[in-house]
């Protein structure tokens, strides 16, 4: 599981380190350019900041600048020490501060992190890691896509240990820069799980605003507030009551295939998914029949419907002469890499597919 806080604490100890270094830099090199330029005496600057960071750290190896009887090096030495030894244990404090408390170690991690946030692009936003939001990670883990988890409460991401393309921040969902730190304006959807539907309603409105192109699905507990959630920008709207009960009344009157479904998503040797792929417009599959487009043959995929470009409807059990269009959307059943494959074939021009082949 690859972790990161919220960007208001990183931030928070990234300031505490640079003042600290910044306060230990400044009192070395005021001291070693001010012996310089005091010392009466033939001294060179490394000579000076050897002096300095003797002083500093008191090991007493006798004086390289000469400062006995020369009042203002001697005022200039106390002054130094004073401030100096001060500073350099403020600044040994904090490091052996977040040291003991672990924090130093998992602020390098956040950053880490945070770089590999910035470096995603089309992944998916889930914010909350609840009853329902857990299976939702699963589910874009297993099918391998990028996934950044945004939730306030810390102790909820020990259920994602181990769990590989995960990424987390710790913070509230509904604020900007939480958001934006999750990488919200390169994002390709974002799912609301949070627990009430009044923080759903307001993350969607957030996150809309944020970004206009996003897919938004949000849980809706109350079913008579999907039209709200829908005015706030809202793409989707699932109801885990109303998923429940369908799926109750399946499992008692179509077991069979309620059961075939759950062995899809949960076998282990094969990620056997139904996805759906667009075919775009410099496509090489534009102007093919299914028939020619080999889909069993190259990608070991079945169609089992397509919906053209701007319809409501979908054609169902498409026959082998059906002709691919620009903008038309195929629903498929197979192996997530095999849709994968297919995916990017839908999406390149006939001359970069020729040359990648």
């Amino acid at each position: 599981m690859q972790t990161m806080k919220s960007a208001s604490s990183v931030g928070e100890i990234r300031k505490r380190l640079l003042r600290a270094a910044g306060l230990f830099f400044g009192v070395f090199l005021a001291g070693g350019f001010g012996y310089y330029f005091l010392s009466p005496g033939e001294v060179n600057l490394l000579q000076c900041f050897y002096m300095t960071a003797i002083s500093l750290t008191t090991v007493g190896y006798g004086e390289v600048v000469p400062v006995t009887g020369y009042p203002s090096l001697m005022i200039f030495t106390s002054l130094l020490l004073l401030v100096g030894v001060g500073i350099l244990t403020y600044s040994f404090g904090v490091v052996t501060a977040f040291l003991v408390e672990g924090t130093l170690d998992r602020f390098f991690w956040r950053s880490k992190m945070a770089r590999q946030i910035h470096n995603l692009v089309d992944h998916y936003v889930v914010c909350g890691v609840g009853e329902t939001g857990i299976h939702a990670i699963h589910e874009l883990q297993v099918t391998r896509a990028g996934c950044v988890v945004v939730d306030s409460d810390a102790a909820r991401f020990e259920a994602l240990q181990g769990w590989d393309k995960v990424c987390w921040v710790e913070g509230d969902a509904t604020d900007d820069q939480v958001l934006e730190s999750a990488g919200i304006g390169r994002a390709a959807g974002l799912l609301a799980c949070l627990p009430t539907d009044r923080d759903n309603l307001f993350l969607v409105l957030t996150a809309r605003q944020l970004n206009p192109r996003l897919r938004i699905v949000a849980k809706c507990v109350d079913p008579e507030n999907e039209g709200k959630f829908m005015k706030a920008g809202a793409d989707a709207c699932v109801s885990p009551q109303v998923i429940g009960g369908l799926r109750l009344v399946s499992q008692l009157v179509r077991p069979t295939v309620v059961g075939f479904l759950d062995l899809m998503l949960r076998e282990r040797d094969k990620n056997i998914r139904i996805e759906e792929v667009k075919i775009a417009a410099a496509s090489e599959l534009v102007g093919r029949s299914l028939k020619d487009a080999e889909f069993r043959q190259r990608f070991q995929l079945q169609v089992l419907a397509l919906r053209p470009k701007n319809a409501t409807g979908f054609v169902y059990s498409p026959g082998p002469e059906e002709i691919l269009r620009e903008g038309m959307t195929l629903v498929v059943m197979g192996e997530v890499e095999q849709a994968s494959k297919l995916r990017t074939v839908a999406e390149s021009t006939r001359e970069s597919f020729t040359a990648r082949g």
